[in-house]
């Protein structure tokens, strides 16, 4: 038996058998629930101590919401343990005894009468009020003409309810519904009832539902209520179930409720959660105002509000605040810190701040453990190297980088690399090293490839100029690859690849972005980061 600190039992868990446990707290209490997996167990313990007891002991046989709401003075209660949470919560302060039986899965439901037998079932186990008679039975199920079977079977019987006609099953039933050949409550089983019902008489059965782990049928039966109206917990509930069916509307408006009046934790998680649903929804503003009033965000969080904050981005202070929650997603030595490094890479380029894109280029590289991601940061990283002058380092990241790659890579990596070891050529000087560079990989730098990796990886414009300047007529093909002629290539237009890649990271599901800031300048392409999933709150 355990007590609280001002005496009141809240749980009675013994090692005695069932009769004696609910006798001793019959006599100590007077009024005792009754609860446990099984109902016909529940309802077996009930018997015995009525006869134990006589027929003066009150006993209520698998309690309604109605019926604990007015609980005789003296007596026992049974109730099935998700009705008792939905209605006294899940630590009543009533005593109660619990009967641990598991449910018995020898009752069968033929074929026949399976639809209405599942559909008078399911509206029990969600603990429905009202009385559910024929027509009620009708507007859930087409095979309502089924019924007589069904209780000539002894599966559903007709009872009365509030003194209205009420269609009610068997113990047995519910027992097989709960048990491990049993079946779930679905969603659509829940639009239908919610259909057929008046919203307040859906308050109880969503919160049934949600204490059940049928978040997602809660999520149904409540969506449409104001959420200030169901406890927080269930609130909870129904926002991460509309988030996991991605009803994004609703979730955003359910966890702004659990942020506004839940604890310090759960408002946290539920106003980031709101804020990626807002994002969801297309609604930039709402989502940056929610993720940045959190208190102490992560790096997840930050690094969302980061290329929130840089699409957004009309003044340098934008363009700062960016930098700084990049900076602080990218504390760390996980993806999420690769994909924060990569943006602040592509910032530090169109800063012309070549320095600091070397070190984040070269963190990625040596961070992550994807070997794509590892690659382009590498094959980047030269360039920008030969801009700065230090072009011996630039020819050593190249002659490493060939070392790497094996015949198993894309062929598009090993291209790539060839362009910026032209760059790094031409960086120099050298343009007739820069043609004898791509005349040495002409072969494999023709076509669709060719011109995707050159957009890619940043290779200047005046490279393809020079050579065709140069009056080699055999590269005449390349001038579709030049960012200034988009009505020849339009697939290859940087500035028309940025909006989309933008459109597609704003609607990208629970802030999957990709990396696509502006281009530096108008004839470069954008550094893209791969996605790197923002974990779900809890």
């Amino acid at each position: 038996m355990t007590r609280n600190d001002d005496g009141a039992v809240t749980e009675l868990v013994t090692d005695l058998a069932t009769d004696q446990a609910l006798d001793e707290a019959l006599a100590e209490f007077g009024r005792v629930l009754v609860t446990g997996p099984s109902v016909v167990a529940v309802r077996t313990a009930l018997a015995a101590a009525t006869e134990r007891h006589g027929d003066d002991l009150a006993v209520v046989h698998d309690a309604t919401p109605a019926e604990l709401g007015a609980l005789p003075e003296q007596g026992l209660i049974g109730v099935r343990p998700a009705v008792l949470d939905a209605v006294l919560g899940p630590v009543p302060d009533l005593p109660f005894v619990l009967v641990d039986t598991l449910p018995d899965d020898g009752c069968a439901v033929p074929e026949a009468v399976r639809d209405v037998v599942q559909v008078v079932t399911d509206r029990h186990r969600l603990a429905v009020g009202t009385a559910l008679d024929e027509t009620g039975l009708a507007a859930l199920t087409e095979r309502a003409d089924t019924l007589d079977q069904a209780v000539e079977a002894g599966l559903v019987h007709r009872t009365t309810r509030d003194g209205q006609p009420h269609l009610a099953p068997d113990d047995a039933v519910i027992d097989l519904a709960e048990g491990p050949a049993g079946w779930p409550i679905t969603t659509a089983f829940a639009r239908r009832l919610r259909d057929a019902h008046a919203m307040s008489e859906l308050v109880i059965p969503g919160r049934v539902a949600v204490a059940r782990g049928d978040a997602g049928v809660g999520a149904v039966l409540l969506g449409w209520l104001d959420p200030d109206e169901v406890p927080v917990e269930t609130a909870w509930a129904v926002a991460t179930a509309a988030e996991q069916h991605g009803h994004d509307e609703a979730a955003a408006r359910w966890h702004r409720s659990v942020a506004a009046r839940g604890d310090a934790e759960d408002a946290r998680a539920s106003r980031r959660a709101a804020g990626l649903a807002e994002l969801r929804c297309g609604r930039r503003r709402a989502a940056h105002d929610l993720l940045a009033g959190i208190d102490g965000a992560d790096r997840a969080t930050q690094d969302v509000l980061a290329r929130l904050t840089l699409a957004e981005a009309e003044s340098e202070d934008g363009r700062i605040e960016a930098r700084r929650r990049f900076e602080l997603a990218a504390d760390g030595d996980d993806e999420l810190a690769v994909s924060a490094a990569l943006a602040l890479a592509t910032m530090a380029r169109q800063d012309a701040d070549d320095e600091a894109a070397v070190r984040w280029l070269r963190f990625a590289a040596t961070t992550t453990t994807d070997r794509e991601r590892a690659t382009r940061a590498r094959i980047v990283v030269i360039p920008v190297l030969a801009r700065l002058g230090r072009t011996a380092e630039a020819q050593a990241a190249a002659d490493d980088l060939d070392d790497h790659l094996v015949d198993s890579d894309p062929r598009t990596w090993r291209e790539a690399l060839v362009l910026a070891r032209a760059a790094l050529a031409r960086a120099t000087g050298d343009l007739a090293l820069t043609r004898i560079v791509l005349d040495g990989a002409a072969a494999d730098l023709r076509g669709a490839a060719w011109s995707a990796a050159s957009v890619e990886l940043d290779v200047e414009r005046g490279l393809v100029d020079d050579v065709l300047d140069a009056g080699r007529p055999e590269w005449v093909h390349l001038r579709v690859v030049r960012s200034d002629r988009p009505e020849q290539s339009r697939a290859l237009d940087p500035q028309r690849r940025l909006r989309e890649a933008r459109q597609v990271a704003l609607h990208t599901r629970d802030a999957q972005w990709a990396a696509v800031p502006t281009p530096r300048r108008a004839d470069e392409s954008a550094l893209a980061s791969a996605a790197v999933p923002v974990p779900s709150p809890r």
